[in-house]
């Protein structure tokens, strides 16, 4: 039997009216790097904010590694099947 592939769904907030309301994204792939991660806000936020003027935020911690996995980042209990409770919060400064 195949092994299924984990995935986070995502909440992205901001105090930038680039995501008023905030931004959902569902089913990320819990391999997913840092850096990709900036890729897909981008491309989810009407501004396209560049990747490299985005500081994301995680229970108060800048994530910085690009290299990072989600997995990583949000750890093995925020990670998973589609029963676990809530979704993680990430929140997404751009600098002016």
């Amino acid at each position: 039997m195949a092994e299924e592939a984990q995935t986070v769904n995502l909440k992205i907030l901001s105090p930038s009216s680039d995501f008023e309301g905030g931004v959902n994204l569902a089913d990320v792939p819990a391999s997913t790097t840092v850096k990709e991660l900036r890729s897909r806000i981008q491309d989810a936020a009407p501004s396209k904010p560049a990747p490299e003027r985005m500081r994301l935020i995680y229970r108060g911690r800048v994530v910085a590694n690009d290299a990072d996995t989600l997995s990583n980042v949000f750890g093995v209990d925020n990670v998973g099947s589609p029963t676990t409770c809530g979704r993680p919060t990430l929140m997404v400064n751009t600098a002016t």
